[in-house]
């Protein structure tokens, strides 16, 4: 099996009509960072006790095992973390910079439950190279919290943490890509991220 990556809705429904299959389609976005308002306080969020955030020094199994129950079923992102194996795998794949470039140690986090001392959610920034659609910079490859603490704003204020740690490390521009229809998108636009394409996956035979 192969990926094919495309932005022509023509041409995606061509290899889907040919008997290919759509793996997943979504929209990249990006913001410029100096046209964000940073209030100080998103570089200290004030989560909610006992949580706290620390850097991305936890093996990928740890991290892997808190985002299962972040994509329940039915959750459009809910294949990337379809059993432990695959998830371990994927987080492997980011944090030893394979999926889109090295980890941003500086802006990446994790968040940490205190009285277990668990892995309760995952900020992962990557140095993401430039490209024809994109120049280049911090990429969000992933963000999750784990059930037991959603509703409570706290991926705002992991989103929020992000792009004041850019603004502090000088970086002009981050991007991410959500999956259609996921509402994350909603609070992605409220930060002030646009679209910039919007990309099949498309996975054939051969």
């Amino acid at each position: 099996m192969s990926l094919v990556r495309t932005g022509d809705p023509v041409e995606a429904a061509e290899l889907i009509a040919s008997g290919a299959r759509l793996q997943r389609y979504a929209h990249d976005m990006q913001v410029a960072v100096r046209s964000v308002t940073i209030p100080g306080p998103w570089l200290h969020p004030g989560l909610p006790s006992p949580l706290r955030v620390t850097a991305v020094d936890r093996p990928a199994v740890d991290v892997a095992r808190a985002s299962l129950g972040a994509y329940p079923a039915g959750h459009v992102d809910a294949a990337q973390a379809a059993s432990l194996a695959e998830a371990v795998a994927l987080y492997e794949r980011i944090i030893a910079g394979q999926t889109a470039g090295p980890l941003i140690d500086a802006v990446s986090a994790l968040l940490i439950d205190g009285p277990t001392e668990t892995v309760a959610g995952a900020l992962l920034v990557t140095a993401m190279p430039a490209a024809a659609w994109w120049d280049g910079g911090p990429w969000l490859c992933n963000l999750f919290v784990a059930p037991t603490h959603q509703g409570a704003g706290i991926g705002r204020q992991l989103l929020q943490l992000m792009i004041a740690r850019c603004a502090e490390g000088g970086y002009e521009r981050i991007g991410l890509s959500v999956t259609d229809g996921n509402p994350a998108e909603h609070l992605y636009r409220a930060l002030g991220f646009a679209r910039c394409r919007s990309v099949f996956v498309i996975e054939k035979a051969g």
